[in-house]
């Protein structure tokens, strides 16, 4: 991963793949939101659930956790003194939730929505039912002390059979 810094309070992230710059993503073939869509400070929020007994869940939750560490000990070795707060909540009782970001631009979602992988838009969605998604890393921000990573939520396909 490569890290560039663009101000005092971002940092975008990316992969170098043959000399070319690309997101870093992760695809999840099955996962749910099961509180749907939240907002917080005009801000829409996804917090999928993720499930340890599932295999490639597991092994997103090991990919999310090491991105965290390797992003958070990056902002030390730049000087940064910030708490980090990662993106992961955690509760003994309930699947591991994991942040993330449906961004907009101009009023406009820059997240593709597809049901049966046709484009479709934010309402189609069931966000409490299972869907494949796609999620970047897309950045890091730093703000009165605090840090992390903003996942963006690049796309969405439900299937409408069960």
């Amino acid at each position: 991963m490569e890290i560039t810094k663009i101000d005092e309070g971002n940092y975008v992230i990316h992969q170098n793949v043959g000399g070319i710059k690309k997101k870093c993503s992760f695809i999840i073939p099955e996962i749910i939101a099961p509180f749907g869509v939240e907002v917080f400070n005009n801000v829409e929020y996804l917090n999928f659930a993720i499930d340890k007994d599932v295999p490639y869940h597991r092994q997103l939750l090991f990919d999310i956790e090491r991105t965290e560490k390797y992003m958070e000990n990056y902002l030390r070795r730049q000087g940064v003194d910030a708490e980090w707060l990662p993106a992961l909540r955690k509760n003994d009782r309930f699947d591991v939730l994991w942040k993330t970001r449906l961004p907009k631009r101009r009023g406009r979602y820059e997240t593709q929505f597809r049901v049966d992988d046709k484009l479709g838009i934010k309402e189609d969605i069931d966000f409490k039912r299972a869907m494949s998604v796609t999620v970047t890393a897309y950045s890091i921000w730093v703000f009165k002390g605090k840090a992390g990573i903003v996942y963006s939520v690049d796309e969405i396909n439900q299937s409408n059979t069960k």
